[in-house]
């Protein structure tokens, strides 16, 4: 099966790199094409250890993640 591959170089600390990978909501879809609508659904932040956030991607897939 063909398969498409893409890579580019950030010049980040890699703490910082996985900082912003983490984010969620408003700040995550700024970045991440993937994402058309993603928020909390257990009250909002802080994002902490149990949070429920409720993620839908551009092409239709959702996903409730702890």
């Amino acid at each position: 099966m063909p398969q498409v591959t893409a890579e580019i170089f950030v010049p980040l600390e890699p703490a910082v790199a996985f900082a912003v990978s983490q984010t969620t909501g408003p700040i995550r879809l700024r970045w991440d094409p993937f994402l058309r609508h993603q928020y909390f659904l257990d009250g909002g932040p802080p994002p902490t250890r149990g949070v429920h956030t409720y993620s839908r991607a551009r092409l239709g897939p959702r996903m409730i993640s702890r």
